[in-house]
């Protein structure tokens, strides 16, 4: 009944945000966004090892999109662990 108000609510966003020093956002375009993140994410990985990274996907319903996606982008990296939040909704029906 609420997917409209979360979808399409003037709150939502629209465009990334970049935090600046002084705490405020700025907004960037989608390459800058996805090049940033993933220069990030390639230096934790190489500092670190790919191990040491966790995806976290979303989960509920109708957005599954993290199991579509994760697989790859976990063997990108050299990432081993996932969760989301359906591991805390669906435990308890084990």
């Amino acid at each position: 009944m609420r997917l409209d108000h979360y979808q399409n609510g003037g709150h939502r966003l629209t465009t990334p945000l970049r935090r600046k020093p002084d705490g405020t956002f700025e907004e960037i375009d989608w390459d800058t966004a996805i090049a940033e993140v993933a220069a990030r994410l390639a230096a934790v990985r190489d500092a670190y090892g790919g191990d040491k990274i966790f995806f976290y996907g979303g989960g509920g319903q109708g957005n599954h999109l993290g199991g579509a996606y994760s697989g790859a982008l976990l063997r990108a990296l050299g990432a081993r662990y996932r969760s989301s939040a359906l591991v805390q909704e669906k435990m308890g029906a084990g």
